[in-house]
Parts: structure tokens; sequence; C-alpha cells
């Protein structure tokens, strides 16, 4: 408990709590009205299911022996955790009490738990405008004040028939360097120039307000510059040799030769190992049904599959032997590739010289399996698709950490409470009345942090899991303080993870996704296009630029999109008041 009690004075702990009572407050009116409507419908249905014969195999009043049971089995009813298993008593015996089901799950689950989800996710997106719009005012200022403070005495330019102050290399520099002791920056001391190229959107070499207000992104991107060829390339030359390898890993892009991320897609060894991959497909599928249906395997397999190793090392010979080490090793895939090729060939080889285990080499073909299905990153669908949902899950890290926060609260008292005690041993004779024991749910519990995170993920992605839920209860008996405090606990996690963080991280999300697809499509601002210039100028000089935005300025940009336009209407709506 002081564990616990430590980690709610945790700045980003606090902010949470408080962030959660703003939004209890918000709910509290629609709240009362679904547990209004779960005790109202709870009444209703203790009274009209103990009325027809429940003598039968199964019995109407399942659920609902009693008032607290009809509470409990409707609330599970509200999170569709025992959906549609309690409507089987009642409508097997009769259709009509369809009549009493209808409107319970129509105004409780399709609309009082919808209202609440859209209560908690606008009450979320208010708070994050007001932080954007806080944050933006004050890097707005903050920029103004630092281009006051540097701008060149005496030294002007004309622009739009007026005379603007302007920022100096030297200045900038200066300001880079005071700037990297109190923060860590993406851009080195060598990349200064590039950087600095990169505002200078007329190349006049000095920077008005408007160019220098790009520096809080640009200074937020990682720069690397590799050569593009390798030795082998540049010993080549003009020779035959030295045409047919850049004619067959080049694609037919015209100049100027940005390096490997953009000429070798649709290469003609590009299409050559596409097809090696579709026929290893085939391969490992001819394969699996050898293993899946225990059959002997035939000598050549062994063979085949060494054939596809050695094919994928050829690649990355070849690789190597057109763009250098650097070049080559920027792309995630191309790491990928050069790790698992030389994994599986080293199986190969220790294959053929010791007796390895067949279930070592079934593990070892999940690697091939892993590179046919990177091979779909050729799709440009897939591409798109995977880098914005990488994009998004970097974007959303604030209400991820909002959820993990939220499992290692409840989960350490979880510990506390429940740790240890939930074995049939500990309940007697009513173990064999618990679905806990007897569904074999004894691997969720909360022994220790790593298993109550585990089954409090699974109540967060499904609402509710009964059996833990009862079983814990049971632990003591009812009415008594620590059935309550078990309760409360069950109850508290639901509100918390369920309703609000979990609720808030699918709205979010999905905002975000939709953010980040409206962005790909957007044309390039002039920031990027700069840089587009200086990777073209430096690939006139056999050298490629590689940049990417830090997950911070992704994030940024991200949050301005989403919560620009709520800012902008609400300015406007107390505009209209006033």
């Amino acid at each position: 408990y002081v564990r616990f009690a430590l980690a709610a004075m945790i700045p980003i702990v606090r902010r949470s709590i408080a962030s959660f009572w703003r939004v209890l407050k918000q709910i509290t009116k629609v709240g009362t009205f679904l547990v209004g409507a779960i005790v109202i419908f709870a009444w209703i249905a203790a009274v009209l299911f103990n009325g027809p014969d429940a003598t039968q195999a199964l019995p109407i009043n399942t659920g609902f022996e009693s008032f607290g049971d009809s509470l409990y089995t409707l609330f599970l009813g509200v999170t569709t955790a025992n959906l549609p298993d309690c409507l089987v008593p009642s409508v097997q015996y009769s259709r009509v009490y369809l009549a009493f089901w209808a409107p319970f799950l129509i105004l409780t689950v399709c609309i009082f738990m919808q209202v609440i989800l859209a209560t908690v996710y606008n009450e979320y997106q208010d708070e994050m405008s007001s932080k954007v719009q806080v944050q933006f005012s004050n890097r707005t200022k903050g920029i103004d004040q630092t281009f006051s403070a540097i701008k060149a005495s005496g030294q002007h330019s004309k622009k739009r028939g007026k005379q603007e102050p302007v920022v100096t290399y030297e200045s900038f520099v200066e300001l880079v360097n005071r700037l990297g002791s109190f923060i860590a920056l993406g851009v080195d001391q060598d990349f200064l120039k590039l950087v600095f190229a990169a505002l200078d959107d007329d190349g006049n070499g000095i920077l008005v307000a408007s160019e220098f207000y790009d520096m809080c992104d640009v200074l937020q991107y990682r720069f690397v510059v590799t050569k593009r060829d390798s030795i082998v390339l540049l010993a080549l030359g003009d020779s035959k040799g030295g045409k047919f390898l850049k004619r067959l890993m080049n694609n037919s892009q015209e100049e100027p030769n940005m390096g490997y991320q953009f000429r070798f897609n649709d290469s003609p060894f590009d299409y050559i190992m596409n097809t090696i991959l579709a026929l290893n497909v085939l391969w490992m599928i001819f394969e699996s049904y050898y293993d899946l249906n225990d059959l002997p395997e035939l000598g050549w397999f062994l063979p085949v599959d060494c054939l596809f190793a050695f094919a994928y090392l050829f690649e990355v010979t070849l690789k190597l032997c057109t763009w250098s080490w650097r070049e080559y090793w920027q792309t995630t895939d191309n790491r990928f590739d050069f790790i698992t090729t030389f994994i599986l060939v080293g199986a190969v080889i220790a294959t053929l010289a010791f007796d390895i285990p067949k279930d070592v080499l079934r593990y070892l073909n999940i690697l091939r399996l892993l590179r046919v299905v990177k091979a779909l990153n050729n799709i440009d669908v897939f591409q798109k698709t995977v880098a914005t949902v990488v994009s998004m899950l970097s974007t959303c890290t604030d209400v991820l950490l909002m959820n993990v926060l939220v499992m290692y609260l409840w989960g350490s008292v979880g510990v506390q409470l429940f740790g240890g005690e939930l074995y049939a041993a500990r309940f007697g004779d009513k173990a064999k009345d618990l679905g806990y024991f007897s569904a074999h749910f004894e691997v969720f519990n909360f022994n220790d942090i790593p298993m109550s995170f585990v089954t409090l993920f699974c109540f967060m992605i499904t609402g509710w899991v009964d059996n833990v839920a009862v079983a814990c209860m049971a632990l003591a008996e009812e009415w008594s303080l620590f059935w309550f405090v078990s309760v409360f606990f069950m109850l508290s996690f639901y509100l918390a993870s369920v309703l609000l963080a979990f609720n808030v991280f699918i709205a979010f999300s999905i905002d975000v996704y939709c953010k980040l697809q409206e962005q790909a499509e957007e044309d390039k601002g002039d920031l990027e296009k700069n840089l587009d210039e200086i990777r073209e100028e430096l690939a006139g000089k056999g050298l490629c630029l590689h940049m990417e935005a830090s997950s911070e300025l992704r994030k940024s940009r991200v949050y301005k999109g989403l919560f620009e336009e709520v800012c902008q209407e609400e300015d406007q709506a107390e505009a209209g008041e006033t």
C-alpha cells in the first residue's frame, strides 16, 4: 500500500488522477441514469422471473434468485460479459420476455454506455486542446523573443515591400550551441549548415522571422549523411560488370540517384527476389503439410531449404556490392534481412555439420516466414498502412501510458488483496461451485505484478472477467468489510480502466489514425521541399541524406492538426458570445 501511495505522488500519476476526477464529475449525470436503469430493471427482473415455474432444467430465474443477484446479472449485461447467456433461461421459457431484455439493452448498452464514452472522450479532448493551445502559444512567444534577441543589428531583408529583421548563420550556430547545453538535439554540429539551408526558403543566407519559426521543427529531425556507392561498385566503374550491376540493382527512376530507398524497389533484382519469396511461401506450405500431419520428411527437403537460405545470402551480398555499408544499414528492412539471413545460413550449416533437433529448425523457419511477410512492404497500400499504425502508436504514448498506469496501480493493490489466495483449498466446498476452477482460470491471478497485469489486461479488453471477479469476491463472507473492499476494487477498476482510460485510447487512436491519413495525403511544406532539394544536391556528390522526424515532432504535428480546429471553434464561439 505504501508503494501505491508513493506511485500516486508521481507528477504524471497525479495529473492522471486529476483528469479522472474531472471526467467523473462530467459523467455523473449519465452515470446516475445508468445506475438507476440497472436498479429499476433489476427489481423488475427479480419480481418478473420469480413467478414462473423455476423447477425446469434451466430455471427461468437463473441469475435472478434475489435482488442482489439481479443487480449483478444486469451489471454483467451492461458490460456484455454474459451476453447472450443471461437471456437464455427467460427467452427459452417464453419469447415474450424479449420485451424486458430489448428495452434494457438498448437503453443501457446502446445509449447510456455510448453517451458515457462520448462524454469521457469529449472531456479528454477539451483538456488536450487547452494544453495544445497553451503549448503552441508559449512556443510562438519563445521563438519571437529568441528572434528579437539574436537578430542582426543594421541588417535587413526586403520582403513584400518592407524591411524585415534577419538572423545570420553565425547567430544561428551560437543559438544551437547554447540550446545543446540544455536539451538533446537530433542535429550534430556537422549538419548545422544543412539545417540552416533547410530553414532558408529563398536561399539568401539569412533567415527572416517566418523562416526562423520552423527552427523548432527542423532541430527535431535526425540527419545522417552516408556514402552511396560501395567500394566494389566504385572499383567496377563504367565497366561492363559495373553497368550490369547498376541495371540489375536500380530501377528506372531518373537521376539523381538518392540511394537505396529510392532506387532498389521495382528494380530487376527486386522482382527476382519477390519471385523467390513467393516460391518460398509455396515451399513452406508444402513443408507445413508434412509437419502438421507427422509425415516423414523426404531426403531432398534439406537441399531445398539450403537453396533458399543461400539465395537470401546472395541477395545480401549483391546489395553490399552496390551500396555502401552505412547506406545499406540505414533501412530497417536491410537490418532485418542481414540478421535473419545469417541466422538461417548458420542454421543450415549447423544442420549439415551437427545433429540439430527438428523443433529448433521449425522455429528458425518462422524467421523465413517473417521475411515473406516483410515482402508485403513492397505493396504501397500495406507500406502506408504500417507506417501510419507505427506513427499512431508513437503518437498515443501518453494515452497508452495512462492505461499501463491504471493497471499498475490496481495490480499493486490486487497483489496485496488477492495474492496467493486464489487456490481451491482456500475455498473449501465452495470451490466446486466456482467457474474459476471448473474453467481452469487459475492462470489468471494476482500472485505477482506480471500476473496481475495479465489478469487486469483481460478485464480491460473484454470489459469484465466474471469467473475471476466472483472468485475474488468469494474470498470473504458477503457483507463483510473485505467483501466490500473486493467489490470496490473490481468496480473501481472497471470505471477507471474500461470506461475511462481504455475508451479514451480507442477513441483517440481512431482520431489519430484518421489525422495521420490526412497528413500523408497533404502536399509537402516549404521545409520538406527545402530538405528534398538538399538531398538532390548531395546525391550529385555521391552522398545520401537520411532524415527522420523525432517522435515528439510527429506527435506535436498530429496534436496540432487534431486540436487546432477545436481551439478555433472555441475561440469563434467565445467571440460570438461577446
